[in-house]
């Protein structure tokens, strides 16, 4: 939504062996484990285990869905990019957000984000503008004009490119699991 390059991160010693998400290799900086880079190793296959392991490499999984972020919850990193390396916390970061839907043929530039979305559940998925006969977005973070906000939707993003129309919170679904069993 906004220009910040944001991921969520769980580690491979925290997902179930059979995890289908997308995978990523970090390399920690500092002791702390407070900086890191993605890393890409081209190594051979054979000598593959013992390179990442010998220079400290982790395996990791980028979180890019509620469903995922719900299952790993207790076990999650945010990386945010600061001055070309990614800065480390462990939980989710929560951004507040401002969402306004044009339809086709709606005559508005405003001058801000434009994305195309689709509406799936309770969630905005945001992506690469593309012109088409369905509409699209504009996102602003809280620093939009006021008069313009009064016309635009407040929404919350955990995951980049992720809004929810509803008050996120992870502490309500486990509520609501727990009353359900």
């Amino acid at each position: 939504m906004n220009d910040i390059d944001k991921k969520i991160i769980v580690f491979k010693n925290d997902v179930s062996s059979n995890c289908n998400l997308e995978k990523r290799y970090v390399k920690f900086l500092d002791d702390e484990k407070r900086y890191a880079i993605f890393y890409m190793p081209l190594v051979a296959p054979s000598n593959f285990k013992s390179y990442i392991k010998e220079n400290e490499i982790y395996e990791a999984y980028l979180i890019d869905d509620h469903e995922a972020l719900k299952k790993y919850q207790d076990n999650l990193y945010t990386f945010v990019s600061n001055n070309g390396v990614y800065e480390v916390s462990r939980g989710l970061i929560k951004e507040e957000n401002y969402i306004l839907l044009v339809d086709y043929g709606m005559q508005i530039n405003l001058n801000l984000p434009k994305y195309s979305y689709e509406i799936k559940d309770d969630f905005i998925y945001l992506s690469k503008y593309k012109n088409n006969k369905n509409g699209f977005c504009y996102v602003a973070n809280g620093d939009v004009n006021d008069n313009l906000k009064r016309i635009m939707i407040k929404v919350e993003s955990v995951i980049p490119d992720v809004l929810s129309l509803k008050p996120f919170s992870i502490e309500n679904d486990k509520k609501k699991k727990l009353k359900h069993k």
